[in-house]
């Protein structure tokens, strides 16, 4: 009975990645980049949605934050659809950093300039900066932020009137709280999924390079050590890095524990590590 509901649990999960896979792009039709960048999209427009229901919680009743943010969901959704279905990512991109900064720069003026939720918003909007690989669009994106920032603490310092604050001082502290939570949050799963797509990219490309261990100069350490696993050591060690428990990896894989215990130890042997803190250590 246990085993089948852990076959019904994993199914489930299977059926939640294989949906999260369709919405974001499948690993053989787009690639790392472009997919983390459907996620990113994917991910920004629910927290549209969380800002909603926070503004329900503390009864914040502003219809032009609530307007504002449902607008934005509405634009996401249109430059999500724009990457995935329409696959024009580089116009995608652009558009994504232009309506993030009218938001911002609208929810600035709605929730009192330097004394609301700014920072969070723009602490949020760097860590998304901080995924793009092209050096020439980073550079390009943080240069349009430091502009609209910089405007911003202008017309704030010239035309103060112009701060439409409509927060209580007592809703604002909670809404500030709310929204460091979220924009934590939001963070750590980014990055953590940004891994698991990494690692999960570097482990398929070694299986369809087999076993072929004459590399070139050009690459990696990761696809070295990899490449010296076999395909089920790849898929564990994929797991391991998703943080799964051995349990887990177990029933994932439909093999015994002992067996998983196996392929782990293997893994120590080759990649010349002892355990799993090692391990992340090495990789990521």
């Amino acid at each position: 009975m246990l085993r089948n509901l852990n076959k019904h649990i994993n199914d489930l999960r299977i059926g939640i990645d294989g949906y999260f896979e369709n919405l974001i792009g499948k690993k053989e039709d787009f690639s790392f980049d472009h997919r983390f960048f459907n996620f990113i999209c994917l991910i920004i427009a629910g927290s549209y949605i969380l800002r909603i229901l926070i503004n329900l919680i503390i009864e914040i009743n502003h219809i032009g934050l609530t307007l504002l943010h449902i607008s934005s969901f509405i634009g996401i959704s249109i430059i999500l659809y724009m990457s995935r279905s329409l696959r024009k990512v580089d116009l995608a991109k652009y558009l994504l950093i232009i309506m993030l900064l009218t938001v911002f720069s609208l929810n600035w003026f709605f929730t009192g300039g330097t004394d609301g939720v700014m920072l969070f918003d723009y602490f949020y909007l760097f860590t998304i900066i901080v995924f793009i690989s092209n050096r020439r669009h980073k550079i390009l994106a943080i240069s349009i932020i430091i502009i609209n920032v910089s405007l911003l603490l202008f017309i704030e310092r010239m035309y103060p009137d112009l701060i439409v604050q409509k927060i209580g001082e007592q809703k604002l502290i909670f809404y500030k709280f709310f929204h460091f939570l979220l924009i934590s949050g939001l963070t750590v799963i980014m990055i953590n999924t940004a891994k698991k797509l990494y690692w999960m990219d570097i482990i398929q490309n070694s299986e369809i390079n087999g076993t072929n261990h004459n590399h070139t100069n050009g690459q990696s350490k990761q696809s070295e050590i990899v490449n010296n696993l076999t395909v089920q050591e790849r898929r564990v060690l994929g797991l391991i890095l998703e943080g799964k428990a051995n349990k887990e990896i177990a029933s994932i894989l439909y093999i015994d524990i002992c067996t998983v215990k196996t392929h782990i130890n293997n893994i120590y042997k080759k990649i010349g590590v002892n355990s799993r803190s090692s391990i992340f250590s090495l990789l990521t």
